[in-house]
């Protein structure tokens, strides 16, 4: 369920004359397999995609293949064509061979020094470049430019009906009318040897963190997985999806059941998902940057508890496990800056914990030692402050959502002072924040 990235790269050969103009078609058999919208879903065979509109970022494709595979493969068993590509970009007589002010309609870049496009065909025509609607000669179009002077083999302008320029001057000085009849074909040469085998390509990628469901803080059976996705609408009237996580292609999904119908809270799941490895034994004065971005995946935020941070804490750091509590992040009863001004649903939104309108409670003991519970929540720099210094994350650091109301939604972007944590699906990438 990946979404597919930007559209057709310019086609560039380093050889000259036809073989230009040429890597435009090599380029419909390489890029045509894809034709999905960058809306997200599926391409849909034998329609049109999208269903109206046009698509208004690129796609993109990546591979990383051996010899003689590719990154597509389009193949056509009827009897019509390959592919077909169609644009409506425009010529700077200035500047043609710059992508930037002339775009093509197809680009091949060979990155390396191997070939750009290569062409095989049966028939006694290899292709046909066409200027205008009909095939009237057009004197003031040019099929191609190049800047690549060397002699092309088998393509040699200097060669005029199968005579060189130097064979031109002395049959004419012969007076000879004409060519004489070909020469019998050449016998076919050795075959080469066979290339070296090519090295093995790159296994796949998969994260090492240590981030995962935190199973003796979870109950029921609520799910939390990472995914591509979810992309926001912008506007309630838009149809299509477009908006990106606030990082890369992915998030943590989360699902996670409310009371069920006939029950009380002590029957809805909750869930914890977080680090119980990297944050441990820091100190909680020391946690000056705490924040990520959220996504609701509802009609509407009313009723609705959003999931927020769970940091467990030894408040003297003396014994482990002794003064337990947990400091919990509610982003719900939460204000400007800390909070968006109005949570809306179906988009991305920030949520800064440690900034002043933060909401947080402590349980058990420590709700009773700080005074920031449930009921009179406190900012993150009085939690810390009445906390004091001997405070130490003890067994994790992560999200939670609790025992009420139904949640589906995701997270990402979480950053825990200068380190940023994207969730993607094959994992979750660390990184260095910017500031």
């Amino acid at each position: 369920m990946y979404r597919l990235g930007k559209a057709a790269r310019w086609l560039r050969s380093d050889g000259n004359g036809l073989w230009a103009l040429m890597a435009t078609v090599a380029a419909g058999a390489l890029l045509a397999p894809v034709a999905v919208a960058t809306t997200g879903s599926t391409i849909r065979e034998g329609l049109r995609n999208p269903t109206s509109g046009s698509a208004a970022r690129e796609t993109q494709i990546i591979a990383s293949t051996a010899t003689n595979t590719y990154g597509t493969r389009q193949s056509n068993l009827g009897k019509g064509g390959g592919a077909i590509y169609g644009c409506r970009s425009a010529l700077d007589t200035s500047a043609p061979q710059n992508p930037a002010k002339s775009t093509p309609c197809v680009r091949v870049n060979n990155l390396s020094n191997g070939l750009a496009f290569q062409f095989a065909f049966k028939g006694p025509l290899g292709g046909v470049i066409q200027s205008g609607g009909g095939f009237a000669p057009d004197a003031k179009a040019r099929p191609f430019i190049t800047n690549a002077t060397g002699v092309a083999l088998g393509l040699n302008a200097d060669r005029v009906d199968g005579l060189n320029a130097s064979e031109i001057i002395a049959a004419a000085r012969a007076g000879l009318g004409g060519t004489g009849s070909a020469g019998p074909k050449g016998d076919p040469g050795d075959k080469g040897d066979k290339g070296d085998k090519g090295d093995p390509g790159d296994g796949a990628s998969f994260s090492t963190e240590k981030w995962g469901v935190i199973g003796r803080n979870t109950l029921g059976s609520p799910s939390a997985d990472y995914r591509v996705g979810p992309f926001g609408r912008t506007a309630p009237d838009d149809y299509s999806a477009e908006e990106p996580p606030p990082l890369g292609d992915g998030s943590l999904g989360m699902s996670v059941a409310g009371v069920p119908s006939g029950g009380t809270t002590t029957d809805a799941e909750k869930l914890a998902f977080g680090n119980e490895t990297d944050f441990a034994d820091t100190p909680v004065e020391d946690l000056t940057d705490l924040s990520y971005s959220m996504f609701a995946g509802v009609d509407s935020l009313t009723g609705v508890s959003q999931p927020g941070l769970g940091i467990e804490v030894d408040q003297d750091s003396t014994t482990a496990g002794a003064d337990y509590t947990q400091l919990v992040y509610l982003p719900d009863a939460s204000s400007v800056p800390s909070a968006p001004a109005s949570p809306v649903p179906g988009i991305w939104q920030e949520y800064d914990a440690a900034a002043s309108g933060s909401a947080w409670m402590a349980t058990g003991s420590g709700g009773t030692a700080t005074g920031c519970t449930s009921a009179a929540p406190c900012t993150f720099d009085e939690l810390k402050t009445a906390l004091g210094s001997d405070a130490v994350i003890s067994y994790s650091l992560g999200f939670t959502k609790g025992r009420d109301n139904a949640f589906v939604g995701a997270v990402d972007a979480l950053q825990v002072n200068d380190e940023v944590f994207d969730f993607e699906p094959g994992g979750v990438i660390k990184a260095t924040a910017t500031p």
